[in-house]
């Protein structure tokens, strides 16, 4: 998929402006995002698109 990479923002300064969150929650959000990126990279996507 040449586009995967703007499923997910390159960073988490969208989430620090979410007033409705707090601090616990914004860890938690940024850290989800950040195993979406790790899932994300070529090598796993690879493996993803092999086992379908």
């Amino acid at each position: 998929m040449p586009h995967r990479e703007h499923l997910i923002p390159a960073n988490d300064n969208d989430i620090d402006t979410l007033s409705g969150l707090d601090p616990a929650d914004r860890g938690k959000l940024k850290s989800q995002r950040k195993h979406l990126r790790s899932l994300l990279k070529d090598e796993n996507w690879k493996v993803m698109k092999t086992s379908n």
